[in-house]
């Protein structure tokens, strides 16, 4: 069978605390899949292990199907609450366009 993502024995630690302890998941082509669990629970840990941020303390094996690609960055940023036009500005542009 193939797997779209399959991890085996996926361990991840911490210094002393184990976020990940021998992980085992297969996911199969048009399978949805949901990772569910409480606050620490190594929902994220996992996520970040299998892109690549973090590394594996120990695995079995890790293999995905295709390679992730980092998303391209912007070309340009726009904020999402533009600064209002100052008063003098305002004045400027409202005088400027009752002359023409």
């Amino acid at each position: 069978m193939t797997y779209l993502l399959e991890a085996r024995g996926l361990t991840r630690k911490f210094g002393g605390v184990v976020a990940l302890d021998n992980l085992d998941l297969a996911v199969v082509p048009n399978e949805i899949i949901g990772l569910i669990g409480p606050n620490g629970s190594g929902k994220t840990t996992f996520f970040n292990v299998v892109t690549g941020i973090y590394g594996a303390t120990a695995a079995l094996s890790l293999s995905m199907a295709r390679t992730l690609h980092a998303p391209r960055r912007p070309r340009s940023i726009m904020p999402a609450f533009p600064a209002p036009f100052s008063a003098r500005g305002c004045r400027r542009r409202c005088r400027s366009s009752t002359t023409s």
